[in-house]
């Protein structure tokens, strides 16, 4: 999705032991890039309790704005910045780390280039991607199952193409996928969980404002779309966010549209198919919708997203999957108005780091983190 004048925002989340946070949910709110506008955190990848990445982008320059990039690293002890790509045009949707010493964050460069920078330990460089369409390309979602093995998506011009990119250690590749909508065919998320196991989910549109869920595997050789289920009564639907644990256990997380508002939605894929399990707003809600999960295993996923009450203000929406059903969670939202989770990563069933942004006191846009000691 394009944006105007944006900049990169890389942020090295240190994570205190659980103890320190104690059970729950605890707020962490992160400092902007300097002279920042507004900023917001889109992706998170951990690779352990000690080292996880945000990705998202941020705006400055007053009236005339411009872009720049940055990011910002946690040694245990002090954060620590260093300028990315300034004066580019970057926006970072996606992040996945398989360790302290690998990570990728993938996202829009400048007019509609898709762009991957790989961090190895010491700094993060930007590596070339291909652009299938030559121009309107743009990485959403990206997964790592090792430093030679990560799988990004996104669309092409105006939504209108898959877009699906292969790292094989050496260079990001183009793959072939399918388009089954006439009119928008696009991939918000990925999950690898080896090398011939991918799946990635969003949407496709072949009847102009009535989006319905995509989702598509790839098992090495080529990619496949799968038939997903519609919640009942939607005008439209879309698959934010995926998480497979295996090639017979994946979670999808998105919203959909009602008459009267946005509805958050959950389906599970089994191995041989896709269902709907049921996901209930958090009490007094008009509206919510789910943007991120993460899954450890068959029974623990936690979803991520924002439900608004209406003058009231939006806040931050977390869902945790027992393996039986999901239950709202109840996790900090330090703005008093605006509030927003966007992305989530759990190394186990009582740790889990979440990102967004959220409405300061200045009427700023700001990042922010959520941690979870389960």
């Amino acid at each position: 999705m394009r944006r105007l004048a944006v900049g990169l925002v890389v942020v090295g989340l240190f994570s205190a032991p659980a103890s320190a946070h104690g059970l729950g949910w605890a707020s962490e709110t992160l400092t902007p890039p300097e002279s920042a506008e507004e900023t917001r955190l889109e992706g998170v990848s951990c690779s352990s309790t000690s080292f996880c990445v945000g990705a998202g982008w941020y705006v400055y320059g007053g009236e005339f704005l411009q872009a720049g990039g940055t990011s910002y690293s946690w040694n245990g002890s002090s954060w620590s910045g260093a300028n990315l790509l300034s004066g580019a045009d970057v926006a970072a949707d996606g992040a996945s780390c398989t360790s302290g010493s690998f990570c990728v964050v993938v996202g829009e460069y400048e007019k509609g280039l898709t762009y991957a920078t790989h961090w190895n330990g010491t700094k993060w460089s930007l590596v070339s991607t291909p652009n299938p369409h030559e121009e309107g390309d743009d990485l959403n979602g990206v997964s790592c199952t090792s430093s030679s093995a990560c799988t990004a998506v996104g669309s092409g011009p105006f939504g209108g193409k898959t877009v699906a990119l292969r790292w094989n250690g050496t260079s990001w590749s183009t793959q072939t996928t399918p388009n089954p909508g006439t009119l928008q065919n696009v991939l918000d998320g990925v999950s690898c969980t080896s090398l011939t196991h991918c799946v990635g989910v969003g949407h496709k549109e072949s009847v102009e404002g009535s989006a319905t869920t995509l989702a598509m595997t790839w098992n090495g050789t080529t990619w496949t779309t799968q038939t997903t289920p519609n919640p009942a009564g939607a005008l439209s639907a879309s698959a934010k966010a995926v998480s497979c644990t295996s090639s017979t256990s994946c979670v999808a997380v998105g919203v959909y549209q009602v008459a009267s508002g946005p509805l958050n939605f959950a389906m599970h894929w089994d191995g041989s198919s896709w269902s709907l399990k049921s996901v209930k707003l958090p009490g007094e809600t008009n509206f919510g919708w789910l943007e991120g999960v993460s899954c450890t295993s068959s029974s623990f996923c936690m979803a991520v997203g924002a439900y608004e009450k209406i003058g009231q203000g939006v806040f931050a929406m977390a869902q945790k999957w027992n393996g039986t059903s999901w239950a709202a969670e109840k996790p900090a939202s330090p703005g008093k108005s605006f509030n927003e989770l966007k992305a989530v990563s759990c190394t186990a069933s009582n740790w889990c780091k979440a990102t967004g942004h959220y409405l300061n006191g200045g009427g700023v846009m700001s990042p922010f983190a959520d941690h979870f000691s389960g």
